[in-house]
């Protein structure tokens, strides 16, 4: 199982589950192109992903599992396009746990992966609704697309902990890991 331990731009670690880094990411580099517009829906690779789709979900939801972590709370990570939707999904049918995905959204189009975006740009792009029980969350699940700079789940932690949360561990669970 891919597991590595990550620093976010906020200096903050977590631990990252992932089914295919950069150097091979075959099919998955599909979520990087649509993207960044470099890759059109009924390209050889696009079929290939969407094909793969169900059994990629299931895959990294077989690593979140194994890792033996007893997640009490999962989250989306928001995001203008659905792509993250189909590993949420299946991640959610095998583990016990409170989605608090609705709590989050995107008030603006903010590409995190890009230079030209600032931790601060979008930190502003999220929203979160706080429910007041963020300070007994204890093994927080985030589910996403890819992870490139980290931009994306160091704001949604800088929601959460402005809610309450803490003495949390923190696990990223992601098809594409999109650096080295």
């Amino acid at each position: 199982m891919p597991c590595t331990n990550q620093a976010l731009p906020n200096g903050e670690g977590i631990d990252l589950v992932f089914l295919r880094d950069w150097k091979n990411l075959g099919d998955l580099l599909y979520l990087q192109s649509i993207r960044s517009g470099r890759i059109d829906e009924n390209s050889s690779i696009a079929v290939s992903y969407r094909a793969m789709l169900s059994v990629n979900a299931q895959r990294l939801a077989d690593f979140v599992v194994h890792t033996g972590v007893e997640f009490d709370v999962v989250a989306m990570a928001p995001s203008s396009r659905d792509d993250a939707v189909p590993y949420h999904e299946c991640i959610m049918n095998r583990l016990c746990a409170t989605d608090i995905s609705e709590r989050f959204s995107k008030s603006k189009s903010t590409q995190s992966g890009s230079s030209g975006s600032s931790q601060q740009d979008v930190v502003d792009a999220i929203t979160y609704m706080a429910e007041g029980d963020e300070g007994v969350f204890r093994n927080l699940l985030i589910v996403d697309d890819s992870f490139a700079s980290g931009k994306t789940i160091a704001a949604m932690l800088y929601h959460l902990r402005k809610a309450g949360l803490n003495n949390c561990s923190i696990t990223v669970a992601v098809p594409a890991l999109l650096r080295q």
